[in-house]
């Protein structure tokens, strides 16, 4: 009787360790055509995988059809030039490939970025074209470098931009109603720099002018959680069992300080359903800490960490031993789950090996969740000084038209308005340790912003630090920044790392690089937070193409 009795108690907890969310982010270059399709679906069911984030929206474009039939929400996004064939519907072509299995699909969205950092590729109808007035700026109304951040980003204080983009999020919900959730991506400012749209800061001012005036590090942040917030409300409208889901930055505190991305409030106020927190260290002692934070053990049933499984620089790829450290610290701390970026990089090499160290047990089967629901009808216009703190005060319907046609003379704050002090930093473990999911919480204390400088001037380097036979990488200091421009004649994945003399990586940077030039800003910032300091360092590039690394010393300021 006791065997009997061990052997369910071995069942039952097998069957509860199954119960994870196993995914991967499979990004729209390996979305584009069937086969490509056929082939994820087949590693997925092999591998023993359950949950597919996919990429079907890549830069304010679709590899989906918008407005399919019901178009109650206007959708303007055209289709991806990423797509050969404009006439293909990955998403609906990927539901049903995995409709009679366990995989669940998720549609991931990325937001706020919408153009690639080569606008030749896109069409007349792209939103930068027709829409070029909803583009975040720095203060002195600069324009942003699209290198710099992985494309132009809109700006959220713009009611015209959050219409349009929750308009999206509801055309996907209900025009595909197969798809287990919504995954937000880059649902969050470009840097701290950004976000100073002449009809944001005439916003902010006018409602700094009631009763309960907020500081502009905290209007950002509103206008980013007010955004989740109403693309939940839209959801819950339109099913109960949809996910919510977002990619935040690991770092909470500099989520909130550099990107207004205030992720614990979401988890706290039941906004999302879950998040992601992209664990991309190198390091693997920085993801064994993130998951030993007091607030993520705390909300761990609702944490899926995102973990690297992308090639590193050198010679020498990313290790599989450290994929499979990671995994299983993750499974075994209780998390809700592990999602690894990406397929199309190291995941399907990795997978046989990581099938046998990391997933020998069937998953078991992932239920809808139930989330509650809220009226159908819109909710009333709140009055400004009764809005709450993530909600976005109402703006005049040509507050828009007038403020971008006319002359933007910026200094819209200045250095000695008393609304920038510096607040006082409060680190994560601090917070409450238990908090009710539907209670109201007090709003974080977020960390010191510095004022905001103009960015200095680019200007073409004159020493070339890196060299190689088919790209060249150089690296300048550019006032208390780096700026770090990479050239190379073929459109490629390229990576670049700086470590210390023993070979110990302290940062690195993997991305694809359009043919040509491409000029990156790297603020120091190091994968543990911490920022470099002067001295003689190891700089790495690796090209995917080429096939080829360089390697140099260099002597950092």
């Amino acid at each position: 009787m006791k065997r009997i009795l061990l052997l369910l108690i071995c069942l039952l907890l097998s069957s509860m360790l199954s119960a994870e969310i196993r995914a991967v982010w499979a990004t729209s270059w390996n979305l584009d055509t069937p086969a490509k399709i056929d082939e994820l679906i087949e590693a997925m069911i092999t591998n023993k995988q359950n949950t597919i984030m996919a990429e079907v929206r890549y830069r304010a474009d679709a590899l989906y059809t918008p407005n399919k039939q019901d178009k109650s929400y206007p959708n303007s996004d055209p289709k991806s030039y990423l797509l050969a064939n404009k006439d293909f519907d990955a998403l609906s072509y990927l539901l049903a490939r995995s409709q009679f299995t366990d995989i669940r699909v998720h549609a991931w969205l990325p937001m706020i970025v919408a153009t690639p950092t080569d606008m030749k590729k896109l069409d007349d109808n792209h939103i930068y074209y027709t829409h070029p007035e909803w583009f975040t700026c720095e203060e002195n109304g600069k324009s942003m470098n699209p290198i710099s951040g992985e494309g132009l980003f809109l700006d959220p204080g713009i009611p015209e931009v959050r219409e349009y983009l929750r308009n999206v999020v509801k055309d996907i919900a209900v025009n595909y109603p197969q798809i287990a959730g919504i995954h937000l991506d880059y649902i969050r400012y470009p840097g701290i720099e950004y976000g100073y749209h002449p009809v944001s800061v005439t916003a902010w001012k006018r409602y700094s002018g009631t009763e309960e005036p907020i500081t502009w590090t905290q209007w950002k942040k509103n206008q980013i959680t007010g955004l989740v917030k109403s693309i939940s409300d839209d959801l819950r409208k339109i099913s109960a069992s949809l996910e919510l889901s977002t990619a935040v930055v690991a770092d909470y505190n500099r989520a909130i300080g550099q990107f207004s991305q205030e992720w614990h409030q979401w988890l706290e106020r039941d906004i999302v359903d879950y998040v992601y927190p992209m664990a991309y260290s190198t390091n693997t002692n920085n993801v064994e800490s993130l998951l030993k934070d007091d607030f993520n053990i705390a909300n761990k049933d609702r944490i899926v960490i995102g973990l690297r499984a992308f090639n590193n620089s050198g010679s020498t790829k990313f290790p599989v031993e450290k994929v499979e450290h990671n995994i299983l610290e993750t499974q075994k701390a209780g998390y809700a789950g592990v999602c690894l970026f990406s397929y199309g990089d190291l995941v399907k090499e990795y997978f046989p090996r990581l099938l046998i160290s990391c997933y020998s047990v069937p998953p078991a089967k992932l239920e809808p969740i139930v989330r509650k629901s809220v009226q159908k009808e819109e909710p009333p216009v709140i009055a400004v000084n009764q809005v709450e703190p993530e909600s976005i005060p109402p703006t005049e319907p040509d507050t828009l038209k007038s403020i971008v046609t006319a002359e933007f003379n910026p200094s819209p704050i200045s250095v000695e308005d008393p609304v920038l002090e510096p607040e006082t930093k409060v680190e994560p473990q601090e917070e409450p340790a238990a908090i009710a999911l539907k209670e109201p919480v007090e709003t974080p204390a977020v960390i010191e912003e510095p004022a905001v400088e103009a960015s200095p001037a680019y200007e073409e380097p004159t020493v070339k630090i890196i060299k190689g036979e088919d790209f060249t990488i150089n690296f300048q200091k550019l006032g208390n920044k780096y700026k770090v421009t990479v050239n190379t004649d073929v459109s490629c994945h390229i990576e670049w790392k700086i470590t210390q003399s023993d070979n110990y990586p302290l940062y690195s940077k993997y991305r694809w690089y359009p043919k040509g030039e491409t000029v990156e800003i790297w603020d120091g910032q190091l994968d543990n937070s911490e920022y470099i300091t002067p001295g003689i360092y190891t700089l790495f590039a690796f090209s995917e193409v080429h096939r080829k690394s360089i390697i140099l010393k260099i002597r950092l300021q």
